[in-house]
């Protein structure tokens, strides 16, 4: 990224936490925010509804000697700071919307198992946001899903973000630690 382009702003999904435990990757994190190489390149913002899902973690977890619950919030935190988004009305209606798209184009999962992916597609979409970083190709990245955002923003005017996994992002990570 050129010196003078603006930071990305992009979404981390709950299992992209997940992955970062999974995956032994704290310290690699951990050393790009204590270096500040984010800054400039990223601004990750959090959602109400992701912190939610990361709270509901066992507290019993545990990766390596680390209780995950706690570890994971704690990496939501140290990256998010203070840019986090709250669940509205509009983003609720926007969700909804996606919804009966994602029906009408054949898609499986139902209103409760996929209705928070669609509303974090619905803020990060309002809010202009480059990149949403999952691991979830069966719901939130699935090819019907992605169809219905793309539809329903073009009829609102609003950008949908891109998608990009996990492995993209600690490359990414990677690139800037180098």
């Amino acid at each position: 990224m050129r010196k003078d382009s603006p930071a990305k702003r992009v979404i981390l999904d709950t299992n992209i936490y997940g992955r970062i435990l999974e995956e032994f990757h704290q310290k690699v994190i951990r050393e790009a925010v204590d270096r500040g190489v984010l800054k400039g390149h990223f601004i990750i913002y959090g959602f109400d509804v992701i912190r939610k899902e990361l709270r509901a973690t066992s507290r019993k977890t545990i990766i390596g000697n680390e209780k995950v619950r706690l570890t994971v919030l704690n990496f939501y935190d140290l990256l998010v700071g203070n840019h986090t988004l709250v669940i509205d009305q509009e983003m609720k209606d926007l969700a909804g919307k996606y919804y009966k798209v994602y029906k009408e184009l054949g898609g499986s999962s139902k209103e409760h198992e996929i209705l928070n992916d669609f509303i974090i597609v619905a803020g990060s979409s309002m809010k202009n946001f480059d990149i949403i970083y999952s691991e979830d190709n069966k719901t939130m990245a699935s090819e019907t899903a992605v169809k219905s955002y793309k539809i329903v923003n073009g009829l609102n005017n609003i950008r949908t973000p891109y998608f990009e996994d996990y492995t993209k992002f600690i490359k990414e990570i990677r690139r800037l630690l180098s």
